[in-house]
């Protein structure tokens, strides 16, 4: 007789027509614990358009949002109505907002749940981390919160989630209420209240190569790279900032950012301004980033902060050195200064000098780039997805003394 395997549902808000860090290793994650015969079920509640970007193989996506189901291949929209936005955060008007935009998501998940009960709920990002909680607590199921940025961007007073303070409080307190949270790094740990420490779980992200090692190994070109949404934070300005101070030192020399993003038209003019002609390309997405980072020399990384610089450990596991910002956590841990890359003060022109460094002196980069192979070790996948599997299991323990 064989023994039921643990089932999980691994639960997102939006995955549609998203091509984020956070987006691959939710998939990731759920791939790698159904290829060690875990039952896992991919729930969203997603009305945006758009397939999702990441392969799931055989696991079971199940779109929750019961409205409409969106033609897949056209663009993606905003989830929340504009209408609703508008709305003010008065109290009754923040409940009456609360109700809108999140209670039909958690009485939906907690339905599916009642009628396919899993043994652990692994909730990823703060909307479906909340909805997880409040859903699943009630019937008894544990719950993991699975943090992708720090902390306090997620969830104290930043402006990347729903303003309202109906939804603030209630996001706070389901960290308080879940199972186990799981972090990013050791330092966000400091962020949560000492009575909450034993349930904080550090589980960085799976590393390795994201395509085999060519045979041959293709030659490295004069080419920096930079990948990222081109957004506020991953300040990809500053990079142009330098490069301007750089270019016409090293006219053989040229910069390639790859990503998407609001800030595409404001980057394409500032390039244009600054008279850098074809020296530095924003190049758009690709699903192909092996064999870029593999030709690229030296990877530049100029964000204000990141939960963990999923981009950047990358390069390095294909053997780029990295130049980054001293103050910008979640790559500052993942860059040990003058030996797998460079750690720089936070100006367009310090970041220039780092880069002249590396650019100047060929053997410099080469021993940091091959220092930086490391990372693939420190992180290595089998590590990481035993943590979850650990994890997990242990969890189910607690559902079946229920």
């Amino acid at each position: 007789m064989t023994s039921t395997p643990l089932r999980v549902c691994f639960v997102i808000q939006k995955l549609l027509g998203l091509s984020g860090g956070a987006e691959r290793v939710f998939v990731e994650t759920a791939q790698a614990m159904a290829a060690r015969g875990i039952d896992v079920e991919i729930l969203i509640y997603d009305n945006g358009a758009g397939r999702a970007m990441y392969e799931t193989n055989s696991i079971v996506v199940k779109n929750l949002f019961p409205f409409r189901r969106p033609n897949l291949d056209t663009p993606r929209t905003n989830n929340t109505p504009s209408s609703i936005k508008k709305l003010p955060h008065g109290h009754i008007m923040g409940h009456v907002k609360w109700g809108l935009t999140h209670e039909l998501f958690i009485r939906t998940l907690r339905r599916h749940l009642q009628r396919h009960p899993p043994d652990v709920v692994v909730g990823f990002l703060p909307p479906a981390i909340t909805a997880c909680v409040r859903a699943a607590a009630p019937l008894s199921i544990p719950v993991i919160a699975s943090i992708h940025n720090l902390p306090e961007q997620d969830f104290g007073n930043s402006i990347r989630w729903d303003q309202n303070p109906i939804y603030r409080r209630r996001a706070k307190k389901a960290l308080t209420d879940a199972d186990a949270v799981t972090v990013l790094l050791e330092d966000f740990r400091d962020w949560f209240p000492a009575q909450q420490q034993p349930y904080i779980h550090v589980i960085p992200n799976a590393v390795a190569r994201v395509s085999p090692q060519d045979d041959p190994r293709p030659t490295r070109q004069k080419t920096i790279l930079a990948v990222g949404r081109l957004t506020d934070v991953k300040r990809f300005d500053l990079l142009v900032d330098a490069w301007t101070l750089l270019h016409t030192d090293f006219p053989d020399w040229q910069v390639k950012i790859y990503g998407e993003g609001p800030n595409h038209n404001a980057l394409n003019s500032q390039i244009s301004a600054s008279k850098l002609g074809s020296s530095i390309q924003l190049c758009g997405t690709t699903p192909q980033l092996g064999p870029i980072y593999d030709q690229a020399s030296i990877f530049c990384h100029p964000a204000a902060f990141e939960g963990f610089g999923l981009v950047v450990a990358e390069a390095m596991a294909h053997g780029l050195p990295v130049v980054g910002f001293e103050h910008c956590t979640g790559v500052n841990t993942l860059i040990q200064d003058g030996i797998n890359g460079q750690l720089v003060g936070g100006s367009a022109k310090e970041l220039s000098d780092g880069l002249r460094r590396y650019i100047e002196n060929p053997k410099n980069r080469q021993n940091a780039g091959k220092a930086a192979l490391s990372i693939g070790e420190t992180y290595a996948p089998e590590i990481i997805y035993t943590q979850w599997e650990t994890l997990l299991r242990e969890l189910s323990l607690k559902r079946q003394v229920f």
